[in-house]
């Protein structure tokens, strides 16, 4: 027979929203054309101008874009995001404590809405997409569990180009 467990309190809900993997993008035709261009062409040209050894960057770059197709076929996926008085949970499945975050921070624009967590212990920040929540709501939640925002913080050149190149 099982044990019982204590029930897990996360205390009072105070928040949800829905967050994608990543800003859902529109690509056209345009932006296939260009995509299947840059790397099968590179891969075309790599065997082409070094008979020898050509077909090693070939090879790299049709798997690269195989496997960047085959990540991205199915778009962006949902998340569910509880804000609870003692953290937050991620799809009901992962929950972190307040503790656990240091600050808080925005990328937000007309083509970017996202809310960055800064954690403690030098972990990997957690970037969540707003969708249609506006960051005067998130700064109001978030200062109620004492989260303080953080000044003077950018988006890095890596998720700008990102965003730039719709990938």
């Amino acid at each position: 027979m099982g044990k019982n467990k204590k029930p897990f309190d996360a205390g009072k809900k105070l928040f949800t929203w829905t967050a994608h993997d990543y800003h859902p993008h529109e690509r056209g035709l345009v932006w296939h054309i260009a995509f299947f261009l840059v790397f099968f062409g590179g891969a075309a040209w790599a065997a082409i101008t070094d008979p020898k050894w050509g077909w090693v960057t070939a090879f790299s770059l049709c798997a690269i874009a195989a496997i960047y197709l085959i990540t991205h076929r199915e778009g962006a996926q949902d998340h569910e995001v509880e804000v609870f008085e003692k953290g937050l949970f991620i799809d009901q499945s992962h929950f972190l404590y307040w503790d656990k975050f240091e600050k808080f921070w925005f990328v937000y624009d007309d083509d970017v809405s996202v809310i960055n967590f800064d954690l403690k212990k030098n972990d990997q920040p957690i970037k969540l997409q707003m969708g249609e929540v506006t960051p005067e709501k998130f700064r109001e939640i978030l200062q109620a569990v004492d989260l303080s925002e953080a000044e003077g913080k950018e988006e890095a050149v890596l998720d700008l180009w990102i965003r730039v190149l719709k990938l």
